[in-house]
């Protein structure tokens, strides 16, 4: 079973990490010019949309292809000019389909219409690639499969996106805007491009999660302390009175090596007082095992962390984790030679 210590460990890096993110980026977003991230900035309005009234429906005579889509919840018929020949683009629940207006039949555009149309949406110095298939974004940008991407080869690096089933320019994207997508999706934690635009999505519903479990572990953590009595106050009674007491430290083989009034409340913070007799790694929390010692007269209860850390011969013996225990007067041990070398090097 994971202790309590150990998961307040991983969950602290992880929200840790993740609110390093988080301020990392709102810093970029406060400190980075806006125009840095204009996605626009050589795009030109080349869509001239006029919301279809009732009279010109009639005109154009559009019923047998609102009839094939009857199915499909009608919701808007509008009126466009695509590469100056009318269209017109019919949105229902499902997709967006688009008819010549000459004829109605279904938009079809060939890589030169496409190219026209990508050149009549840019204004940079760049010149345009042919279009390939970006069906991969598509939904990110609303789009139907045939989503296509023009590049140029301006210094923004900037690509136009294309619906080939509809004629519409969805896109332009460059450099600056490519980083501004990704720092959003850092700071939203919107790790998966399912996701749309939603911020009650999985990956935030995981983190505010592994949060609330944080704030528990934590909370268990700091009861046992509690109980421990590590967050007890000393009064200026009991501070007098332990001035007067001191602790022993002897070698692994006995000797006397140092004598040490109580200062503190850890036995750890009174062995390492003003120098480090005793290593640890972990600060005293209990997860390094390093400040091992030996208790000599009336060892205490060990902890869960003790339980878990050494043997039940070495407990037997009084050896115990300095870290978990309040000031112990009277003898305690190193109990290796590489604590001894170590008092030495001090």
């Amino acid at each position: 079973m994971i202790q309590a210590r150990t998961l307040h460990r991983w969950l602290a890096l992880i929200i840790g990490g993740q609110m390093l993110i988080w301020i990392v980026t709102g810093l970029a977003f406060n400190l980075v010019n806006e125009d840095y991230f204009n996605a626009n900035r050589y795009r030109t309005n080349i869509d001239a949309r006029i919301t279809a009234k009732s009279s010109e429906i009639e005109i154009l005579n559009i019923t047998p292809v609102l009839l094939q889509l009857a199915n499909e919840s009608v919701q808007s018929v509008t009126l466009s000019t695509l590469l100056d020949d009318p269209i017109i683009r019919i949105k229902t629940a499902a997709a967006t389909h688009s008819y010549w207006g000459a004829d109605l039949s279904p938009l079809r555009l060939s890589e030169q219409q496409i190219t026209q149309l990508a050149q009549a949406s840019y204004k940079g110095p760049g010149l345009i690639s042919p279009p390939q298939p970006a069906a991969g974004e598509a939904q990110k940008y609303a789009a139907s499969p045939m989503l296509l991407r023009l590049d140029t080869n301006d210094e923004l690096a900037t690509s136009i996106y294309i619906d080939a089933n509809t004629g519409e320019v969805k896109a332009h994207e460059n450099r600056g805007s490519r980083l501004k997508q990704l720092l959003f999706m850092l700071h939203f934690i919107d790790y998966f491009p399912s996701n749309g635009l939603s911020f009650n999505h999985l990956a935030v519903r995981t983190i505010a999660l592994l949060a609330f479990i944080l704030g528990l572990s934590g909370m268990t953590i700091m009861l046992r302390q509690i109980k421990a009595g590590h967050y007890r106050l000393i009064n200026n009674k009991q501070s007098n009175k332990q001035k007067n007491q001191q602790i022993t430290l002897l070698s692994p083989q006995g000797e006397t090596l140092e004598h040490l009034t109580l200062h503190h409340l850890s036995l750890l913070d009174n062995l390492n007082h003003k120098k480090e007799r005793i290593r640890t790694q972990c600060g005293g929390g209990g997860q390094c095992g390093m400040c091992r010692i030996k208790i000599l007269n009336n060892p205490p209860q060990p902890t869960q962390e003790e339980l878990s850390k050494l043997r039940p011969q070495h407990l037997e013996e009084g050896i115990r984790l300095s870290c978990q225990h309040l000031n112990i007067s009277g003898e305690v041990s190193l109990i290796s030679s590489a604590q001894l070398r170590h008092w030495k090097m001090q």
